[in-house]
């Protein structure tokens, strides 16, 4: 079997969901065993069977790797143009430095980054991953909007607070982490009723503000989310493939082309002599 048909074979198997499937469920298989190596008990019961499953699991891995790195051809260059490739190489070959022994914290924190490699396996986390960065710049704005409205509160909580409850209000430092747990819900009520104790009508102060961070502001950082992930997800032709499957099937076809090019010289060169005695059998 010459390389070019087994690239073509790699480059199916890679495209093919079930493979990708595969993947993400050993790479969770993989997470829950290192979650079981963190409890004293079934360490000291079957330590060494969870790391011999670890072996197992990075020599799969390895093969996974392989034929990925195969499925591109005679251009394998192009698998490390991927980031998302660069990162599963780095995370898998690091077990193999020799500087990173058995227990070394470094080698663990690999470990644990083959977790991580479920966002490269799986195109869906991948276009999550990709909307959320998209909206880091909207998302900012939205954050300085609501500095700015912490920051307005806290010097008007601190106005009004600040003599009865100095240990909440004491300083505007203080005011904003007040604020900060009303916004998340936590025991606000609490916060509200020592509010109304000093100023009966401060309600007004607790409700504005929550109508107008947890409910108005945190809905537009969702919908700002929400609208960069469909972005992204509308431009990745790749949202129901694999990684590299785009660039596997663009050297597929042109390695069918580059056959029935040669198929055609073939029948060329062969009809060649034939023309030739027709003519001079004419003459």
């Amino acid at each position: 079997m010459s390389y070019d048909t087994l690239s073509r074979h790699a480059a199916r198997l890679v495209n093919r969901r079930w493979f990708t499937l595969a993947v993400a469920a050993l790479i969770l298989a993989n997470a829950l065993s290192l979650g079981l190596q963190t409890y004293p008990g079934i360490v000291d019961a079957v330590g060494g069977a969870l790391s011999r499953l670890d072996g197992i699991f990075l020599a799969i891995f390895v093969v996974e790797l392989v034929i990925r790195l195969v499925a591109y051809g005679r251009r394998p260059a192009r698998f490390f143009g991927n980031g998302w490739n660069l990162f599963d190489f780095i995370v898998v070959a690091a077990a193999f430095v020799p500087a990173f022994g058995p227990g070394a914290t470094v080698l663990r924190v690999i470990r644990v980054l083959r977790v991580a490699r479920i966002i490269s396996v799986l195109p869906e986390l991948r276009v999550v991953l990709r909307g959320m960065v998209r909206a880091t710049v909207p998302i900012g704005a939205v954050a300085f909007l609501l500095l700015v409205i912490f920051y307005a509160y806290a010097m008007v909580g601190w106005a009004l607070f600040r003599h009865e409850n100095p240990d909440e209000w004491g300083n505007v430092g203080e005011s904003m982490l007040t604020l900060f747990e009303v916004l998340t819900l936590e025991d606000w009520v609490d916060i509200l009723d020592r509010g109304m104790a000093i100023h009966p009508w401060s309600w007004v102060f607790f409700i504005s503000f929550v109508l107008l961070t947890a409910f108005v502001v945190i809905n537009i950082v969702i919908a700002v989310i929400i609208t960069s992930v469909e972005d992204a997800r509308r431009d990745d032709p790749t949202i129901l493939g694999s990684v590299g499957a785009r660039g596997a099937q663009q050297q597929e076809i042109a390695q069918r082309i580059a056959e029935l090019r040669a198929s055609l010289d073939q029948l060329e060169k062969a009809a060649a002599p034939r023309r030739i005695q027709g003519i001079m059998g004419r003459e």
